[in-house]
């Protein structure tokens, strides 16, 4: 999918909009729409997957006056819904890649969009759509004509820091988890590794981690994934976040036109109870 405008420009201006104009799509963004979730995205994890879009104000006349104003969400009538293969293997991973590519195109035709991932506004889209045995809803999103943000809106991105994004040395590393990775070392991909670095994620939390290997352009993505109660009932959301991460960086490598190939590499890089390897970015000089 090409994009007619800078990708590091719509990333860094991507947020996530909880309240909508009451204003109906006009009939030519909506057909934009259709072509952007009908686009094939070609993911490293290549997991079946499918998105529709449906309008809340026909499921209300049916029998749900709260659906298109559940929660935080307010004014929105259309909403994006992803399905995937329940036991499809990296399905929550490539979900998150598809799905940040189909916000970024609607970011860049001037659409507000928000990643949610809650439970229970995802069982209740789920009433509405003839879902196959093992298909799931991993995200969803509302799309339509951003406005200000309520003051509630604005509280929520407070509380979240939503502005706010761990700093380099904490997400980026070489050679071992001790040693952080200096700017001056990354070269090229000094820009991709921002565009990670900005990439949304559940409450905030930018699980991943990137491990580059010493002089080398071989860059190892790691997530967070937790065994406690609490950090558990996340993990699914956290292998959509690194889903989105590996979007951006993608994106960015692409516009820079560097040259290379996504691999699953060995297990022996697994490092530590809680960060679980994923895939491995090799640039093409290192092949």
């Amino acid at each position: 999918m090409e994009f007619s405008e800078n990708i590091c420009s719509i990333i860094e201006r991507r947020k996530s909009s909880r309240t909508y104009k009451m204003k109906e799509i006009d009939e030519d963004i909506l057909k934009k729409i259709k072509l952007i979730i009908d686009l094939d995205y070609a993911s490293p994890f290549n997991s079946e997957y499918s998105i529709k879009m449906i309008s809340t104000l026909e499921l209300n006349n049916l029998n749900d006056q709260k659906l298109g104003s559940y929660g935080i969400i307010k004014g929105a009538h259309q909403f994006l819904i992803g399905i995937a293969k329940k036991q499809t293997k990296f399905s929550f991973e490539n979900f998150g890649y598809v799905f940040e590519n189909v916000i970024l195109k609607l970011t860049e035709i001037g659409l507000g969009t928000c990643w949610i991932g809650g439970a229970k506004l995802r069982e209740k889209f789920a009433q509405y759509l003839p879902l196959d045995n093992g298909e799931y809803i991993p995200a969803i999103s509302p799309v339509g004509y951003a406005q200000e943000a309520r003051i509630s809106e604005k509280l929520i991105r407070m509380i979240i820091g939503a502005k706010k994004r761990k700093s380099w040395n904490k997400l980026f590393f070489e050679g071992n988890f001790n040693t952080f990775l200096d700017k001056n070392k990354s070269g090229n991909y000094t820009l991709p590794l921002e565009m990670v670095r900005l990439a949304p994620s559940a409450v905030n939390w930018q699980p991943w981690r990137v491990l580059k290997e010493i002089g080398k352009n071989i860059y190892h993505f790691y997530v967070i994934q937790t065994s406690d109660n609490i950090g558990r009932s996340y993990n699914n959301m956290r292998l959509l976040d690194i889903g989105i991460a590996i979007c951006h960086f993608n994106l960015s490598v692409q516009s820079l036109k560097l040259t290379g190939k996504w691999k699953f590499m060995a297990t022996s890089l697994e490092f530590g109870k809680d960060l679980v390897y994923k895939i491995s970015w090799i640039d093409s000089n290192e092949v």
